[in-house]
């Protein structure tokens, strides 16, 4: 046919032999134009697309009245989300697939926005909006999969930060270096008082203000006396100046100090300078040479109730002990109240989340941090511990050497978020025993700490964790938990946060979340 047309077409021999170069680009029209005709059936964009239809998204996205929108709102969300939904994608990948891929084309209505509109449309219009997004979605899913939110498993890992190396500031630095240079402008004011006919008076708590104002004095007085300042070289300062110079230099480092301890809080004691939001901590990858040297990174909380994510929270706590409580307080914002069981591992194990759950009337299923432990032949075997210790009618501990502990006195704890009172005991005959240097170090007699309420807690999850229940439940939380966590960081490759601060690293994983969420959705759809 091409031929035909060339042939009946008086064209120049140049101009012909110039058309058959691209031969390729002459083609025929082709229907559908309706490009989502050419999607297989079973293919996620559509399970997607009946989430997205039964949400109501239009409160969250509201089209800007006062001008036209770059892309439609609602576009850009499906897009982003679908992204995620397919393991995420950087936003210049996702800029390329809007062109190449026929999915997000379909999604697109065949638009073709670009990285820099993907980053302002998430850094504006979805970081307000973001978890209510994402509790719409979960509303939708529990209610078409009849999803059993009765029973919460909690965990939590370390992701790396999107922060430089060797960046890290400790507050504990911070504050001896702020005490140091204070213990310095106090010898400068002595100088001043003593040999410059000052009077500053001044307590051990100075002021900034005052340092500011001795300053401003001190440069009037080398002004009205005619006092050159120099800092050329080869021209020596002038006793006072030098004086003035350490001054603003210490002035200067307090504000710095003060600044990093203001930004460390009270809960923190180190952050990054890349990303203030960041809290240094040991993580598994080392990058610094096997010197283990802390990394900045966040501590990223995942609530599972029958695979799907039904919480989330970032946060920038070291461990997992302090958060149980911060991500249940968010759960019951979110749904109106905690699950009737939380399950998690024995890094939540703690007196403070056995209190906070008791208070709320739930029952124990989190393991403390000696439970596992403590069944092994080995641990038995040490008679030494005062855990295998035998009791006595009244609950009182007897050491191997027969004695009986008595009462010594109470202790009370006001570190934690509880108030709680610890028992010391004692036999009274630790001098006297023949077992004492294999018993115990101290000098004195070997006395014990002991938590009647701690005990019964740990008592109870022994009974609670110790039933076909408890076993399942356990089971349930290895694979599910840390199952997630497993496909969000190793198959989905989510191992480091590209945005910085806790704002934008908190819609950045809620966004993992709810594409989580809704490849799972599609994933169970298909296995019934």
């Amino acid at each position: 046919m091409y031929n035909i047309l060339m042939e009946t077409i008086n064209f120049s021999p140049k101009v012909y032999n110039h058309l058959s170069q691209y031969n390729h680009i002459l083609f025929q029209m082709k229907l559908p134009l309706q490009i989502g005709i050419l999607i297989d059936s079973s293919d996620p964009v559509w399970t997607f697309n009946e989430v997205m239809e039964g949400v109501n998204l239009s409160k969250y996205l509201k089209v800007n009245k006062l001008g036209r929108e770059p892309y439609n709102p609602f576009m850009m969300l499906k897009v982003i989300l679908f992204s995620e939904m397919l393991g995420g994608m950087s936003l210049r990948q996702l800029e390329s697939s809007c062109k190449t891929d026929i999915r997000f084309m379909f999604l697109a209505n065949e638009e073709t926005p670009s990285h820099t509109a993907f980053a302002n449309f998430i850094n504006n219009r979805l970081s307000k909006n973001i978890r209510d997004i994402f509790l719409d979605v979960n509303a939708y899913i529990i209610e078409k999969d009849s999803v059993d939110t009765s029973v919460i498993y909690i965990d939590g890992t370390k992701m790396e930060a999107n922060a430089n190396k060797y960046t890290f500031v400790w507050k504990k630095t911070a504050i001896k270096t702020r005490d140091r240079k204070f213990a310095e402008v106090k010898d400068i004011f002595d100088t001043l008082n003593n040999n410059y006919s000052y009077s500053i008076i001044y307590s051990n708590d100075i002021s900034l203000e005052l340092i500011d104002q001795v300053i401003s004095s001190i440069i009037l007085s080398i002004n009205n006396d005619n006092i050159e300042i120099v800092y050329k070289q080869g021209k020596p300062k002038t006793p006072i100046q030098r004086l003035l110079d350490k001054l603003v230099a210490c002035l200067f480092k307090l504000y710095e100090c003060i600044d990093k301890i203001d930004i460390c809080g009270e809960n923190r004691n180190s952050y990054s300078k890349t990303d203030q939001g960041a809290t240094m901590m040991h993580m598994k990858e080392d990058y610094y040479a096997g010197t283990n040297l802390f990394k900045p990174g966040y501590n990223v909380q995942l609530g599972i109730s029958d695979e799907y994510i039904m919480d989330v929270l970032v946060c920038q706590d070291r461990n997992d002990q302090g958060t149980l409580e911060p991500f249940l307080e968010n759960y019951k914002s979110a749904y109106g109240d905690i699950p009737e069981k939380i399950v998690a591992d024995a890094g939540y194990g703690s007196y403070d989340n056995y209190m906070y759950l008791t208070l709320n009337k739930r029952d124990l299923y989190i393991k403390f941090s000696s439970y596992s432990i403590e069944k092994s032949a080995k641990y038995k075997r040490k008679k030494y511990r005062k855990n295998n210790w035998a009791r006595d009618d009244k609950g009182n501990y007897i050491c191997p050497a027969g004695h009986t502990t008595k009462f010594l006195y109470d202790s009370k704890n006001t570190k934690g978020r509880y108030y709680r009172v610890n028992q010391t005991l004692g036999t009274g005959k630790c001098s006297e025993c023949p077992l004492k240097s294999e018993c115990t170090k101290a000098i004195g007699d070997r006395l014990i700490t002991h938590n009647p309420i701690l005990e019964e807690f740990e008592n109870k999850v022994r009974e609670n964790l110790s039933g076909e229940e408890g076993q399942k439940l356990k089971d349930n939380r290895s694979s599910q938990s840390e199952g997630a966590f497993g496909i969000i960081k190793s198959n989905n490759g989510k191992i480091r946060f590209r945005r910085r601060g806790m704002n934008l690293v908190t819609l950045e994983m809620t966004l993992v979340c709810i594409g989580f969420n809704l490849m799972k959705y599609h994933n169970k759809k298909n296995r019934h």
